[in-house]
C-alpha cells in the first residue's frame, strides 16, 4: 500500500530511540510492519500487549521479526510450565489466608482481618506493577490508614502491612506453598532478576501507552541498540492495572501518525472533541475517502459499546427478550458465570459458585464488605445485577446462553465494553448511556475521556452518540 508522508518519515528514521504517537485508526501496525520491511537484515523483537496481537503479528510481519508478549518471555525464562503452573489462578478463601498470615481474629491496629488482607493484597499488586526490586512502604495504599487516629498507630500498621506483604509474596513464589499467583507474579519475579531480552538489533514496542513500570524497566534497561515505541496516550485505559503514562516518560525522537484510515471527518470531529478536553494540540484527521456520519442508528446490525459489564448484561437481557440475535465480545460464558456465581452466593449456595474470583467469599455479606472496602467496580456491578433481577437471573442467563451467537457476523447486535472493544472496529457503533456519571465539578477525569475516545473511534461509518449527548 502507499504510505503517507508521516509513515514515510518514520520508516526512514535512524534514531536509536523513536517514539511514535499514533492516534486511533492511523495504521500504527502497518507502519511498524513497513519499518521492519525496510530493514530486512536486522533481527527484530515485536513486543505485543496481548496474545492475540502477538499471534497476528507473527502471521503478518516479515520473518526476521519475532513477536512475543512480555509475559511469554517471563513464562519461558521462569520455567513456569514446570514450576508454577499449579499455582496460576488459584484463589484461597479469606479465612485460609488469615490462617497462613497468623492474623488474630480481631485483626490488627483496629482494622478487621478483611481490611488487613485487602491492604496486603493491594500492596503486593502495586509492587508487582512497579519497577522496584522489593516490597517497601511506598507500595502500601494511602487509603489503608483511614480511621487510624494517631501517627504511632499508622506507623505500626504500615510496618505490619509491609511485613505481611513480604511474607505472602514469599508464599506465592514458594512452589510447595498452596498460595496462588497471577501472571503478573512471575513477570515481576523475572524482572527483579535483571534479565536480558532476546539478542536482537531492534525492539518494536506496540501499545506502550498501557505499559506498567515493570514492562518499561524490561525495555528501557535492555541493551538493544534500536528501540521503536508506538502508542496513543489517549487510549491509556488500564491505569487500574498499574499502567502509567508511558509515552510521556520515554526519551527519544518524536513522530506522529494523525491521519486515520478508519473513518471520515465527521467521526474524527467527535474524537477531537475528547482530545481537546485533555488539552491535546494535535488534531486527528479523518479519511477524506471515507464516508461517515454522526447520527441516530435505527437499523441493525450495530455494535453497542458500554462502560460497564452491568450494562452489557442488561442489554443482553433486552435483546433476548426481543428475540434479537446477539453476540457478546469475549463470549457470553465469562459474564454469565460471574453473574450466576454471584447469585448463588446471594442464595447461600456455595457449592454452585463456580468462578474462582468469587469462591474466596464465605457468604454474600463478605462480598458486599469487600466491594465497599475496595470500591471494586466488578463487584459493584454484580451486586447491582443480583439486586435488580434476583430470582429471574437463572432463567435470563440460560436464555442469553441459548441465543448467543459465537459468530459476530451473524448477530444483529454486538455488545461490548470499551475495554474489550479496544483494537476492534465496526461499521455502526452506538455509545451507551452508562458512560454518563456524576463527575465532581462536572469535570470528566482523563481516564474516562480516554474510554469515550476509544469507544467513539471504533466506528467506521456511523456513530450514534445520542445517549451521551449531555457530555458534549
Amino acid at each position: 500500500m502507499q504510505l503517507t508522508d508521516e509513515q514515510e518519515i518514520i520508516c526512514r528514521h535512524l534514531s536509536p530511540a523513536l517514539i511514535i504517537a499514533a492516534f486511533a485508526g492511523t495504521g500504527k501496525t502497518t507502519t511498524l510492519r513497513a519499518y521492519a520491511e525496510k530493514r530486512p537484515n536486522q533481527r527484530m523483537l515485536y513486543l505485543a500487549f496481548n496474545k492475540e496481537t502477538q499471534v497476528h503479528a507473527n502471521d503478518t510481519f516479515p520473518r526476521h521479526v519475532t513477536a512475543r508478549t512480555a509475559h511469554s518471555l517471563a513464562y519461558q525464562a521462569m520455567k513456569v510450565n514446570t514450576t508454577y503452573t499449579h499455582k496460576l489462578g488459584q484463589y484461597a478463601p479469606y479465612q485460609t489466608i488469615y490462617d497462613w498470615l497468623a492474623l488474630p481474629p480481631e485483626g490488627l491496629c483496629q482494622k478487621s482481618c478483611i481490611q488487613v488482607w485487602l491492604a496486603v493484597r493491594e500492596t503486593i499488586d502495586r509492587f508487582e506493577c512497579s519497577a522496584d526490586l522489593s516490597i517497601h512502604a511506598n507500595h502500601v495504599p494511602g487509603h489503608a490508614f483511614i480511621g487510624l487516629a494517631s501517627q504511632d498507630d499508622k506507623y505500626r500498621y504500615l510496618a505490619e502491612i509491609v511485613r505481611l506483604a513480604r511474607s505472602y509474596w514469599a508464599f506465592m513464589l514458594d512452589v510447595h506453598h498452596p498460595a496462588g499467583m497471577s501472571h503478573n507474579t512471575y513477570l515481576k519475579a523475572w524482572q527483579i532478576t535483571n534479565p536480558t531480552l532476546p539478542p536482537v538489533d531492534t525492539l518494536l514496542f506496540d501499545e506502550c501507552q498501557d505499559a506498567n513500570p515493570v514492562m518499561l524497566a524490561l525495555v528501557t534497561e535492555s541493551q538493544i541498540r534500536h528501540r521503536v515505541f508506538v502508542g496513543d496516550t489517549h487510549q491509556q485505559i488500564y491505569a487500574w492495572r498499574g499502567a502509567v503514562n508511558a509515552m510521556d516518560t520515554l526519551i527519544g525522537d518524536h513522530c506522529a501518525l494523525t491521519h486515520s484510515f478508519r473513518f471520515g471527518t465527521e467521526i474524527a470531529d467527535v474524537a477531537n472533541h475528547w482530545l481537546r478536553l485533555k488539552g491535546e494540540i494535535h488534531r486527528l484527521k479523518g479519511n477524506p475517502l471515507k464516508k461517515s456520519a454522526v447520527s441516530v442508528i435505527d437499523k441493525m446490525p450495530y455494535t453497542l459499546i458500554c462502560r460497564t459489564n452491568a450494562a452489557v448484561f442488561m442489554n443482553a437481557v433486552e435483546a433476548v427478550n426481543d428475540g434479537v440475535p446477539l453476540h457478546i465480545v469475549g463470549g457470553a460464558k465469562p459474564l454469565i458465570d460471574m453473574v450466576t456465581s454471584a447469585y448463588a452466593l446471594f442464595c447461600h449456595e456455595l457449592s454452585a459458585v463456580n468462578t474462582p474470583r468469587l469462591k474466596i467469599f464465605s457468604d454474600w455479606d463478605e462480598l458486599v464488605t469487600v466491594a465497599n472496602e475496595t470500591d471494586d467496580p466488578e463487584l459493584h456491578y454484580l451486586i447491582r445485577l443480583v439486586k435488580k433481577y434476583r430470582h429471574k437471573i437463572t432463567r435470563l442467563c440460560q436464555k442469553i446462553i441459548e441465543r448467543h451467537l459465537p459468530d459476530p457476523d451473524q448477530a444483529a447486535v454486538i455488545l461490548t465494553t470499551a475495554h474489550k472493544a479496544k483494537g476492534s472496529e465496526w461499521q455502526q457503533v452506538k455509545i451507551h448511556a452508562d458512560f454518563i456519571n456524576d463527575y465532581e465539578g462536572d469535570v470528566i477525569p482523563d481516564e474516562e475521556i480516554n474510554l469515550l475516545y476509544v469507544a467513539c473511534t471504533r466506528a467506521m461509518e456511523t456513530l450514534d452518540v445520542t445517549e451521551i449527548d449531555s457530555l458534549f
